[in-house]
């Protein structure tokens, strides 16, 4: 046994490595997640037609409004508040969406504009070097 290994020891027969478990997620987001689609439409129709005061009025509602706009507008002010934006991109992502993120690959041609002749010689290329490098490992 080496000494990094000595005083080791296997966790006994139904005991958790991690007894804590995994690290909390804001349970904000996790209550976001759970809300139907016309839930958020209503709400976040609200929040995208008003502006903040009336959020801020609305979130410190106490009786008369939907719990759900309250809790809703409650989030985003405390969001915005703490700088976390978190909570409030949960909110937009099941409202409108997520964005869709546009990638550009510059570079070579597509393989479609390539002769079968240009087609095989990258092929040979390709397997050579594979080839060459499954040796290196090898050895």
């Amino acid at each position: 046994m080496s000494d990094k290994t000595k005083n080791l020891r296997p966790f006994p027969k139904g005991v958790s490595g991690n007894p804590r478990g995994a690290a909390l997620h804001n349970q904000d987001v996790k209550l976001v997640r759970r809300l139907t689609r016309a839930e958020l439409a209503e709400v976040g129709t609200f929040i995208l037609e008003n502006d903040i005061e009336k959020i801020r009025e609305l979130a410190n509602t106490k009786v008369g409004a939907p719990a759900l706009r309250v809790w809703i507008a409650r989030l985003v002010v405390a969001s915005m508040n703490k700088g976390n934006p978190a909570p409030f991109t949960a909110i937009m992502d099941r409202i409108v969406g997520k964005a869709k993120e546009h990638i550009h690959i510059s570079g070579e041609a597509p393989v479609d504009n390539y002769t079968e002749e240009q087609k095989a010689n990258m092929a040979r290329a390709y397997l050579t070097y594979y080839e060459s490098k499954k040796l290196k490992d090898v050895t």
